[in-house]
């Protein structure tokens, strides 16, 4: 039996998708004041156009989002800060 790959976290992830299988990343959304969890938005929108949209470093949330869900880090972003290490 095959075990199921948790769904990869990148700018191009929809939202709807990130959060149907990581729902306590809601939380993150929460910390940069975007309400894309509870919007209609979040079933075509991605991570990327949802941080556009909020005015969010969409790189900086993805390292937060891929940390909170205990995913590796993307390669080239071992040193990245999070954002309470370098605030926006």
């Amino acid at each position: 039996m095959e075990t199921e790959r948790p769904l990869d976290i990148r700018k191009s992830t929809r939202i709807y998708d990130l959060l149907r299988a990581y729902p306590h990343l809601r939380q993150v959304f929460s910390k940069y004041a975007i309400a894309c969890p509870f919007c209609a938005g979040s079933l075509r929108d991605t991570v990327a156009i949802g941080a556009w949209k909020h005015k969010v470093d969409a790189d900086l949330l993805v390292r937060e989002l891929r940390r909170a869900a205990g995913l590796p880090p993307l390669p080239g972003e071992d040193e990245a800060p999070t954002a309470e290490e370098h605030p926006v």
